[in-house]
This record gives C-alpha cells, sequence and structure tokens, in this order.
C-alpha cells in the first residue's frame, strides 16, 4: 500500500486481533461485500499479538452469561461454528470437555448455573455422580459435578492464521506495523490519517475509507476517542482486568478441563485448570484490575492460588508451579457493576454511517468470533449504501 491519499477502500477494519481477523474473513467471500476492496490494518509488527494470544485458548459452551445476551447467543452459536472452521481449515483442537465443580457449601451456586445452562439451550451437560466423578478424575474433590462435553481447546494462533489466510485468497489486503492516528469523516466517507511505523521516523499518509470498523480490541476505546466529532459519552469506559497463570511442573493428572462454580455476580470463572494442547496443565486466571499494561506474573500470588486449587485438586503444592503467563481483558461495566454485554455498535445514529465499533470482546470472544464477524456483515449490508 502506498503512503498517498490516493488509496481509497470501500471497507477498512482495525486490529488483526482475532476479532478483527473473523470480521475480516466473513467480509472477505461475503456476497455483498466479497468483491469490494477491504484493507486490514494492524499496528504491531504481526497479527494477534494482544488480547487474542494471552487466552486460555478455551472453546466454551454457553454456560454462563443471560439467556438474552449476546454472549449467550454468540457463544452458543460460534461454539458450533469455530469446530466446523477447525475441521474444514485444518486448525488444530481438542473437544477435551469441562468438569464443573462444586463444594458443600456451593450447591446454590452450583444449581443456578445448571439451570441456566439449560435455560440457554445446552442439552448436552450431564450431571456426574461422585463416584463416576471418582473414576473419571481421580485426583479431584467435590461433592457436585456436571460435564460440558462441548467445551473444548484450540491453537487461537493457527486459527488467527487461518482467517488471514481466507482474506488474503479472496485478494484483499492487510498491511502491519500501521497506526491510526485519527479518523475524519468526510461526506460519505472516512479519512483515516496514519502512520507508517516501519519507518525509522514514522511516515504519515492518508487514506479514504466508506466504512470503518473499530475491532481493536484493548485499543478500541483510544479509537473512538481519536474520531473526530465522535461523542465522548458514548465510548463505554474500560477496566484492564489483568488475569495470570501458573503451570503445572509435575506430569498432568487430569483428562478435563476444571472449572469451580461460580458465584451468581461473578466478575471472572474463578482460578480453574486448563490443558493446552501439548497437554500442559495451567491454572487461572486470577482478576486483578490494572491502569498500565504489565504481563509480569507475581511470584507471590502462588500461595493465593494454591489455596484455590487445593478446593477442587487437594493435592497441589506450592513448588508444583511455576510463573506461566498473564493476559488483560478489556472488560467494560454495566450502570449497575456489573460485567456488561459484548457492545457492538453501527453508529449512523450519530451520523456516522458506515462506523461499526466493538468494544468489551472478553470472554468468550474467542468462542464467538465467527458470529461477531457475521453479526458486523449483517450491520454493514443494513446501513451502508455503496
Amino acid at each position: 500500500m502506498s503512503n498517498s491519499s490516493d488509496e481509497n477502500f470501500d471497507i477498512t477494519i482495525v486490529g488483526a486481533g482475532v476479532i478483527g481477523l473473523a470480521i475480516a474473513a466473513s467480509l472477505s467471500n461475503h456476497k455483498t461485500f466479497g468483491n469490494l476492496k477491504i484493507l486490514l490494518l494492524e499496528s504491531k509488527k504481526t497479527f494477534g499479538t494482544g488480547v487474542s494470544s494471552r487466552s486460555s485458548e478455551v472453546i466454551h459452551a454457553g454456560l454462563y452469561y443471560p439467556k438474552s445476551s449476546l454472549k449467550t447467543a454468540m457463544c452458543i452459536q460460534g461454539n458450533r461454528l469455530l469446530y466446523e472452521h477447525c475441521d474444514q481449515f485444518n486448525v488444530p483442537y481438542k473437544k477435551i470437555g469441562k468438569l464443573i465443580v462444586a463444594q458443600k457449601n456451593e450447591l446454590d451456586a452450583f444449581e443456578a448455573l445448571f439451570a441456566n445452562a439449560h435455560d440457554n439451550g445446552i442439552s448436552d451437560i450431564e450431571r456426574i455422580s461422585k463416584r463416576k466423578l471418582r473414576f473419571m478424575e481421580p485426583s479431584l474433590k467435590a461433592e457436585n459435578a456436571f460435564l460440558s462435553p462441548s467445551t473444548g481447546i484450540v491453537d487461537s494462533h493457527s486459527l488467527m492464521g487461518s482467517f488471514l489466510n481466507q482474506f488474503a485468497y479472496y485478494g484483499h489486503t492487510y498491511v502491519e506495523r500501521t497506526e491510526v492516528k485519527s479518523i475524519e469523516p468526510s461526506g460519505s466517507s472516512f479519512q483515516l490519517h496514519l502512520h507508517d511505523l516501519s519507518k525509522k521516523k514514522p511516515k504519515p499518509f492518508v487514506i479514504t475509507s466508506k466504512s470503518v470498523i473499530n475491532a481493536a480490541g484493548m485499543g478500541a476505546q483510544k479509537l473512538a476517542e481519536q474520531i473526530i466529532g465522535y461523542p465522548a459519552e458514548n465510548i463505554p469506559t474500560q477496566q484492564r482486568a489483568k488475569g495470570s497463570y501458573f503451570e503445572y511442573k509435575k506430569k498432568n493428572p487430569l483428562n478435563h478441563l476444571i472449572y469451580p462454580v461460580t458465584p451468581k455476580n461473578f466478575d471472572s470463572l474463578g482460578i480453574h485448570a486448563t490443558i493446552d494442547l501439548a497437554g500442559q496443565l495451567k491454572f487461572g486466571p486470577d482478576i486483578e484490575y490494572v491502569s498500565n499494561e504489565n504481563y509480569d506474573v507475581a511470584d507471590k500470588k502462588k500461595e493465593i492460588f494454591v489455596q484455590a486449587i487445593r478446593n477442587y485438586f487437594p493435592s497441589i503444592k506450592k513448588e508444583n508451579l511455576r510463573s506461566g503467563y498473564s493476559g488483560i481483558r478489556p472488560k467494560i461495566t454495566s450502570k449497575l457493576g456489573s460485567t456488561a454485554d459484548f457492545v457492538i455498535k453501527e453508529e449512523s445514529s450519530v451520523q456516522m454511517n458506515g462506523l461499526i465499533q466493538l468494544f468489551g470482546i472478553e470472554s468468550p470472544g474467542l468462542t464467538s468470533c465467527i458470529p461477531i464477524g457475521n453479526h458486523v456483515c449483517d450491520l454493514l449490508e443494513n446501513t451502508l449504501r455503496l
């Protein structure tokens, strides 16, 4: 892409994490948009280095959130579509299953979660007796458990690569190391003022696009602030929720993902046990609200982790854990203070037709990425005049 204002695009996606890439893939061969000129921009040296690179890589089933939420609808649909996509594009995954476990004092929360899953239409969940649980997972301690067999794990980097390959296959443009400095509505289009970060001294240039999709993840709020004339009060406040993981140094004794039951007004899914495709057992994440990006894993947290893990995995010892990695979730909160739903906004109501913004795309964002991409296509089809 040349550094000039002569570049005109129909659709520009800002952010090449799993959400931006899924949107790009959905647009790439869409009946309305596939033949248009589409650009995907990433400010880093390569795709998927932000929020998308630091998840637990779990394919969720849709157990936790209210029936009416986007998180539930997109997670349930995404679970099926993601497995289909992985089969079609040879993306590694394992449908390993998840056990939700509860202790004696957690029965009410356990029953509420089981009922919520049923209410959401999750028909394959199964209560597990204590006797069967001992057979399935001899290392566990729990009074109650149920199995979500459609929960799995996926190679998120390969998944993102498959979306980018699909986008490129249909002849669209992906550009790295390009930062958006401002976006200016101009008639029926937008002027994007960009910096080419591949140069020693960042070189400014301008492109024009009829549509802009803000899929910048943790940078979505900052990007919205750079849209000239966009109302600041319409930008939801972001909370950076850091979650750390510790790895298990001994041989993995578990066969399933293990999640402790969550309280009713949960802020996270708790310190759970997850397994990657190489068989590495890890525990996390916790939750810590931070003001700046910092991915250090504090060794002092190890004792807190051990206490939480011991509730369901009693043989855990402090010396069995080593620092793993951390990630930051771009949470937003509702007016009531609880965790908010995904926000996917088409902005014609503020006279910015063709602008779509995504905020608060945290868990289960990975699972929901394909339905999110399809939903953005639907929004564009209903509003964009090309």
